[in-house]
């Protein structure tokens, strides 16, 4: 789903394996996937297209 928006926005996506730090296990693992912009949680669970659309739109705007 994020690389289709991919033309709209220009966006960098980092995968993290939350399993490997113990700190980011307890803070994340009831809530993943997490969409994290600017150190800023965006988005939680059930994450749908609108949704990612808006986030992405708020956090980078259009790609210019």
């Amino acid at each position: 789903m994020l690389l289709s928006l991919n033309e709209e926005f220009e966006v960098v996506l980092e995968e993290v394996d939350i399993t490997t730090a113990p700190a980011l296990y307890e803070s994340y693992r009831y809530i993943i996937p997490v969409m994290i912009i600017d150190e800023s949680i965006k988005l939680v669970a059930r994450i749908d297209a609108p949704k990612l659309r808006r986030a992405l739109a708020e956090g980078y705007g259009p790609k210019v």
